[in-house]
Formats: structure tokens, C-alpha cells, sequence
């Protein structure tokens, strides 16, 4: 008498030896990712050494366009101590389908690529997080960026619907195995896990993907030293992920550009 591989009995052995996972829904990977309103997320391998950086970044949009661009001059902020990241900290582990991962930004970034019939358990790790000290420096910041010619330009000018800083910057590790839901066609592969009672397997080790999330605020509507109104109807997007990703992949040298952060003690 054969082995059952059949994929009823292989999950009915399986559910009497492991608890099975649930799939993640959108708003439990936004929870996990820690996603907040205002935030852009992208790749680029120039912040490795240093996320930091892309603090103060200013971007503009301009009206008829939901893409933003950044702005030559940024701001000259300060981080606050406080919080720095001190140590690696993971934020979820998670199950997630084609559903859950679909119209996600940071989800697209980390090369999911899954089919009907697969999944991907994601764990998210924050290696890296700093934000702007938004106290009396952050107010002088603002001032002083406000002087420069050409910030008087943009901030006068009708055809810009909204002006952003970058005010923190999180660096997401995250680790992610793909697995294919086992249909009893061949031997189990090495790896395998129990999704909501069924079987899926996986040959392949986890891989890394590292993405940074910029968390963004607009000068244009109740920031500090804010000159120019904007009216109440004219919504514009936040920084779309594209216009951020392709700033940073054509900073050829985004520390020289952008490193005018400093530090204070404490």
C-alpha cells in the first residue's frame, strides 16, 4: 500500500502536529511595518552607512502633478537624541498573500512577486530610526531656510501646491521566504509551513531586503514659519514613492547633498 500524499491528508496529519498560521490582512501589515499617514518608503543602498541623511530633504509639488521633486537646499535640522534607535528592534512576523501584499508601496519594494497560490512570511526588523528634533532649533531651521532666495521663490509661488520636509527616517530589515501551497504533485520540499490548515513549502532560504521609510510633513499647512496659505480644497498627494525612489537613485552623492544634520548631546 502507497504513501497518501494526497494535499486532505498531508494537511489533516499537519494540523495535529502544528498550529496553523493566519494570513495577514492590509491594515495588520501596515501595524507591523509600522506605516504611518505621511510616510514614503524606498530603496536605494546610498543611506547604508548613514540613514540619517535624508533628514530635512525638502520636496515640492506643483500643481497638476502628484509627483513631488526634491528642493536644492535642505534644511538644517537637528537630530534629537532620544530617538535614535539603540539597538536592531523586530516589529512583526507575518504571513502574507498576493491579496494582502497588492497596492502596498513597501511591500512591491521587497520583490514579493507572488502567484494565486503562494505566500511569503516577512519579518520586519528596524535597524535604524532618527527623527528631527521639532523643538525652538526646528523652528530656526525652518526661518533659515525660509531666507534663501530661492525658498522666498517657491514659497511665493501659486503654481506650488505643496512643500515637505523629511522629518525621520526608519531603516526596515526585512527578511522574506516564499512558499508555494503543496499540491501533493511531488515529495515535500526542505521547508514548510501550516497557513490557515494548509501546507506550503519552500526550497528557498530567506533573502533581505532593506527599505527606508521617510516619515514627511508639509511647511505649506500649519508648519513652523509657514508664509504662504494654501486653500482648503487643494489636497495634494504625499511624496509619491516613485518620485522619491528616483531622486535617490540619481543622487550620485547623497552625503554631500544632504548631510547638513547635526547632533546636540544628550
Amino acid at each position: 500500500m502507497g504513501i497518501d500524499r494526497s494535499p486532505k491528508h498531508v494537511n489533516e496529519a499537519m494540523n495535529e502536529l502544528s498550529e496553523g498560521a493566519a494570513r495577514a490582512t492590509q491594515d495588520e501589515v501596515r501595524k507591523a511595518m509600522q506605516i504611518e499617514d505621511g510616510m514614503a518608503f524606498l530603496k536605494d543602498d546610498s543611506f547604508t552607512a548613514d540613514p540619517s541623511v535624508a533628514l530635512g530633504q525638502v520636496f515640492v509639488t506643483r500643481r497638476g502633478s502628484s509627483k513631488s521633486s526634491p528642493f536644492v537646499f535642505p534644511v538644517d535640522v537637528t537630530v534629537k537624541p532620544s530617538t535614535v534607535l539603540k539597538a536592531p528592534l523586530v516589529r512583526g512576523e507575518i504571513v502574507v498573500d498576493r491579496q494582502a501584499s497588492a497596492g502596498l508601496d513597501v511591500l512591491s519594494l521587497a520583490n514579493l512577486d507572488l502567484s494565486g497560490k503562494d505566500v511569503a512570511e516577512l519579518r520586519i526588523i528596524d535597524n535604524y530610526s532618527s527623527r528631527v528634533d521639532t523643538g525652538p532649533a526646528w523652528r530656526t531651521a525652518i526661518q533659515e531656510w525660509e531666507d534663501f532666495p530661492e525658498a522666498q521663490e517657491i514659497l511665493a509661488d501659486p503654481d506650488v501646491r505643496k512643500i515637505s520636509v523629511v522629518v525621520g527616517v526608519v531603516q526596515k530589515y526585512i527578511t522574506v521566504k516564499r512558499y508555494t501551497e503543496f499540491s501533493g504533485e511531488a515529495k515535500v520540499n526542505a521547508y514548510g509551513i501550516n497557513v490557515e490548515g494548509k501546507l506550503f513549502t519552500s526550497t528557498s532560504a530567506f533573502r533581505l531586503e532593506i527599505i527606508y521609510g521617510l516619515s514627511l510633513v508639509d511647511l505649506r499647512r500649519g508648519g513652523a514659519g509657514t508664509k504662504t496659505a494654501i486653500e482648503s480644497e487643494d489636497t495634494a498627494d504625499a511624496v509619491t514613492l516613485g518620485a522619491v525612489d528616483s531622486w535617490a537613485r540619481s543622487m550620485k552623492r547623497p552625503v554631500a547633498a544632504l548631510a547638513r544634520t547635526r547632533r546636540v548631546p544628550g
